[in-house]
């Protein structure tokens, strides 16, 4: 089992993941969500690795691990034996499953709930999501970088605690 579910599901939930997070999300919205959360925005590097780099290199190994795919075998006193066709089958199976039930749950979610219109709203954050102190909520509706200054006037130290990140600030 290690075979199957360590490589080919982890990586494909990895391109799918990034590729959310840019094209349905946006990337700009998730910019502007870290930069609320941690005071910086993230560098253009960071934005092209998630954006570029990082769903082509996940879709490559997986499209190598395709091409360069041997059956899994065992080591029994020195024999090598290859497992029965109905334990590979089952290792693909368990390994489809967590990349299966992506597009099943959203297909059902379509399909109960009107299709088209609920996509697009499933896309977009709730209504409650935000900084929790009113004020700051306030500003943050109305321009989401405007929040920083508030923030820093509540806590003067804000996306100040981490050492790493105070030793970059400082050079």
């Amino acid at each position: 089992m290690d075979q199957y579910v360590g490589g080919f599901a982890l990586l494909a939930i990895g391109v799918l993941e990034t590729v959310v997070i840019c094209y349905v999300y946006g990337l700009n919205r998730f910019s502007s969500d870290l930069e609320l959360m941690f005071g910086v925005r993230p560098s253009i590097f960071w934005r092209a690795t998630w954006c570029f780099f990082v769903p082509v290199l996940l879709t490559v190994i997986i499209i190598l691990n395709g091409v360069f795919y041997k059956e899994v075998t065992y080591n029994l006193n020195g024999k090598i034996i290859e497992y029965p066709m109905w334990a590979t089958i089952v290792g693909w199976i368990v390994a489809s499953l967590p990349i299966v039930a992506v597009p099943v749950h959203m297909l059902i979610q379509y399909c109960s709930l009107g299709g088209w219109h609920v996509f697009k709203n499933t896309m977009k954050p709730v209504d409650d999501w935000g900084p929790s102190d009113p004020d700051v909520r306030r500003e943050y509706g109305k321009n989401p970088l405007a929040v920083l200054p508030i923030l820093q006037k509540i806590d003067p130290d804000a996306g100040h605690e981490n050492e790493a990140y105070d030793a970059v600030d400082r050079v």
